[in-house]
């Protein structure tokens, strides 16, 4: 698998997280961390391929809604997003689609959200492998 994952987040515990992830699952997919949602808008088009997917963390958004971020982002690759609980309502349209998962942001949010990731990215394999057959 070669590519790369945006993460729209300064959270250094979730990145390095993520970044396991990616070490474990090889073929040299990168991680990109970016601070904001303007900064991810300025850094697609600098690459040649499309992420395999990002992970929206409300707590960076400055004064977008994590809703509207997500749904924005959900035209270039699956979408892992991080929010208060409360927006649970606003995200199942979202997640009803299957174009996004949401998950809380508690003390515990981060392994959930490396575990997400980590099926994405091994979705994304299988229908890349299926296709090469």
């Amino acid at each position: 698998m070669a590519g790369w994952l945006l993460a729209i987040s300064r959270d250094t515990g979730l990145t390095r997280a993520l970044g396991r992830v990616l070490a474990r699952a090889g073929g040299g997919c990168q991680l990109w961390a970016v601070e904001s949602p303007e900064r991810a808008r300025r850094c697609l088009p600098r690459h040649d391929c499309l992420p395999e997917a990002v992970v929206i963390d409300e707590l960076f958004l400055e004064n977008e809604a994590v809703e509207n971020v997500a749904e924005e982002f959900t035209w270039y690759a699956p979408i892992i997003a991080i929010g208060r609980a409360g927006r649970q309502p606003r995200m199942a349209p979202l997640v009803a689609e299957g174009d996004v998962d949401f998950l809380s942001r508690d003390d515990h949010f981060i392994p959930l959200a490396a575990a997400m990731v980590e099926r994405t990215l091994r979705c994304e394999q299988e229908v890349d492998e299926h296709l090469r057959q």
